[in-house]
């Protein structure tokens, strides 16, 4: 599905539940090193379920969306809910976001650039 934001074209890719705003000519997407095969085992080997989200019997998914700039970094300000689960799991995938290890940047144009992603945090 092709859509117009802030009057840039993207080709928006869904992929096994994750979102990939993909700027139309952009060489390659955005990528966790290892892909996100490496991407779920940093959560899996990470993830602290929060006490009060267990003892309620909350599980499922949380959406979170970021930012990942040129250099590989994520863009703390650019982390968002876009989907809630509950407060405190929605706060455990920020967390993991924000001390996960710098990804691949996209490229366009042989130039690394920014892209924005949204992808689930699976509590179980």
């Amino acid at each position: 599905m092709n859509k117009q934001i802030r009057g840039k074209l993207y080709s928006i890719l869904l992929i096994c539940n994750v979102i990939f705003f993909h700027s139309i000519g952009q060489d390659k997407q955005t990528e966790y090193p290892g892909g996100l095969p490496k991407f779920y085992e940093y959560v899996k080997n990470n993830l602290k379920y929060p006490k009060d989200a267990k003892q309620a019997g909350i599980s499922g998914r949380v959406f979170i969306g970021f930012t990942v700039a040129a250099d590989g970094t994520i863009e703390d300000a650019t982390i968002e809910i876009v989907k809630s689960l509950h407060p405190s799991c929605d706060n455990e995938a920020i967390r993991l976001i924000k001390e996960c290890k710098k990804w691949n940047p996209s490229i366009n144009g042989g130039k690394p650039v920014r892209q924005k992603i949204v992808l689930p945090i699976i509590f179980d």
